[in-house]
């Protein structure tokens, strides 16, 4: 009896591992709209693909803008992004990162139907090397 209980659980377990390696590495991941680094950057050759996203599927339109707290402060700044993208469930997402590991005044994902916005929070960039970038995605 317990012989039969260990070998369901052994094909149970190696079922749900072995699925799990059929599942894109890059679920998930986000496309990046525009850098001030680089400017809008082509998404027909950077696009990364979520698990309901092909390789034709980007927005109708992405853009950001950059906004500096004051004309005495204008290392202090924030980016916004805004998506357009008819008929999908979409979102935007503004921060300045490093394109590593290091972001700061992240919006997170803002999610919307047809148009959606994000602005990250106010930054000094003075002694900083992260770049203003916004991104969109599915």
């Amino acid at each position: 009896m317990n012989f039969t209980k260990g070998i369901k659980g052994l094909a149970l377990t190696t079922a749900l591992v072995g699925g799990i390696s059929f599942l894109p590495t890059n679920t998930g991941a986000e496309t990046l709209g525009w850098s001030e680094e680089t400017g809008y950057v082509n998404t027909e050759e950077n696009v990364m693909y979520s698990s309901v996203m092909y390789a034709s599927s980007s927005p109708d339109s992405h853009r950001a803008k950059i906004d500096h707290y004051s004309p005495s402060q204008m290392n202090t700044r924030k980016v916004t992004g805004y998506t357009t993208w008819n008929g999908k469930n979409h979102y935007t997402r503004a921060r300045f990162d490093n394109g590593g590991s290091k972001v700061a005044a992240d919006s997170g994902r803002k999610y919307g139907y047809n148009s959606t916005s994000a602005a990250s929070g106010w930054y000094d960039t003075t002694w900083s090397s992260l770049v203003a970038k916004t991104y969109w995605g599915l």
